[in-house]
């Protein structure tokens, strides 16, 4: 399936020419976001809630920096990492046994003795020195140590496959975040939007009230409103900040450090097959990576397990000198030996530990088929939402026109007491609703595009 390709004027409707249409920019939300804190709440006859902070002096941060700086600071990355280092070190243990053994010795000792038989006294003293080097090398032991190594290098395998889908899911999970909190900030400059409008209505009541168009009530219903508009809307800056601190908690860095992000929510088209997007899916997931070393390994075990029956000889070779001064004598010895042995009875624990490998063997090979179910589920899962977001781009587009054209219409007539303050509250509600929910319908479609392309496996989701 191919999706058309939108351009951003088809994608957000032009408001514009609507009289209580109040723009505020990413850049001046974001200003009045972070001096949200600096500044009281207005009242209901106050003016602007916040004061306004040159957005010149915020650093923005892109996608691209955030998941790159969470490679380089989340704790769970850094601890992976270094358990994949410890795993490499074990490759080199294994491989330790199969190199030449060497280990040198040196022994000395010292006697002093006095003996007195008949009134006559006699003392002794001796000493002695010994050294000794010895060598040894396994020839052959069935391939037990060379299937030790093997075991050893995918198990490193396994754990570099995990590392990878680690980072993956920590980039989605960066770039959920990123993107939520740019919804969140642009949700913030509708409710602001919406409060000025809020004061421009509770203005015209006053008026109205004054010349007798409309009663008191009116007038009330309108002050009350206002409240509401700018608590609506010291909530949403609020969202705005979590959502900040969310991302940054992904990004295993939290400081006080103001930061902003560059609030695009358009994406391009993506032309994607399901069926081909499954098979790809299958083939380029670290989970199914990690599953295929995981029985491999357990081939190389069983093969180790079997070598516990077969013969190993080794040889070895030493050399020693002593010297003993009590008796004036010194002895150089060398030495070669081989060994063989034949295990023959072992109670059947070879037998056993076969027949265990073989069952978690094919435990291992059920398990691949449920992990690849999961996937083509996974993948089929975020195709529909990918296209169930797209779709709901036009439908939000077209609520926000209507509203949009509602809340103007609603408005002249209550200038002329053909409408009531209820119905201009009403069509302020549906206009903040119709904007708020094409905001989440273009945030939904750009995440539901770095969902879908993470379940292919894809190491450019976020792009």
């Amino acid at each position: 399936m191919s999706y058309g390709k939108m351009t951003a004027a088809q994608r957000q409707p032009d408001v514009k020419k609507n009289k209580f249409y109040f723009m505020v920019t990413g850049a001046s939300i974001l200003a009045l976001i972070v001096s949200l804190s600096l500044a009281p709440a207005a009242n209901a006859q106050g003016t602007t809630p916040v004061s306004l902070k040159n957005a010149q002096e915020i650093q923005k941060y892109s996608l691209e920096y955030c998941i790159q700086t969470a490679y380089a600071n989340n704790p769970q990355i850094q601890q992976s990492g270094f358990n994949l280092k410890s795993q490499e070190y074990k490759i080199n243990q294994a491989k330790a046994p199969l190199k030449v053994q060497s280990n040198a010795s040196a022994q000395t000792s010292w006697q002093d003795s006095t003996t007195r038989l008949g009134g006559v006294k006699t003392s002794s003293h001796s000493s002695s020195n010994s050294a000794n080097l010895n060598f040894s090398q396994v020839v052959y032991d069935g391939g037990k140590l060379k299937a030790g190594v093997e075991i050893s290098e995918k198990s490193y395998s396994i754990a570099q496959t995990n590392h990878k889908k680690l980072l993956l899911d920590t980039g989605l999970k960066v770039a959920e975040n990123y993107y939520n909190a740019i919804i969140y900030q642009k949700l913030a400059g509708v409710a602001y939007e919406v409060y000025v409008s809020a004061k421009m209505h509770e203005a015209l009541a006053d008026e109205n009230f004054k010349v007798g168009v409309s009663p008191k009530t009116d007038l009330i219903r309108s002050q009350a409103n206002t409240y509401d508009k700018n608590y609506s809307f010291i909530t949403a800056a609020n969202t705005y900040k979590r959502g900040l601190l969310s991302l940054q908690l992904a990004m295993g860095r939290i400081d006080e450090k103001q930061f902003g992000l560059y609030d695009n929510l358009e994406t391009d088209s993506l032309g994607v097959d399901l069926e081909s997007s499954i098979v790809r899916a299958i083939t380029a997931r670290n989970e199914v990576s990690a599953q295929l070393d995981a029985i491999e390994s357990l081939k190389v075990q069983r093969r180790q397990a079997k070598a516990e029956k077969s013969p190993q000889f080794s040889v070895s070779t030493s050399a020693g000198v002593s010297a003993d001064n009590g008796s004036g004598s010194d002895r150089n010895s060398y030495s070669v030996m081989g060994t063989f042995s034949i295990p023959v009875i072992n109670g059947k624990l070879t037998e056993n530990k076969v027949a265990d490998i073989d069952q978690r063997l094919l435990a291992e090979e059920k398990n691949l088929e449920n992990i690849k179910l999961n996937i083509t589920f996974e993948v089929t899962q975020a195709y529909l939402n990918l296209q169930e977001a797209y779709e709901k781009i036009e439908v939000a587009k077209k609520n926000v026109e209507a509203a949009v054209l509602s809340n103007k219409l609603t408005e002249e007539q209550y200038k002329v007491g053909l409408a009531t303050m209820i119905d201009l509250l009403d069509s302020e509600i549906s206009y903040s609703s119709a904007k708020s929910n094409l905001i989440q319908a273009q945030g939904a479609l750009i995440i539901a595009k770095c969902r879908f392309k993470r379940s292919l496996n894809d190491e450019g989701f976020y792009k």
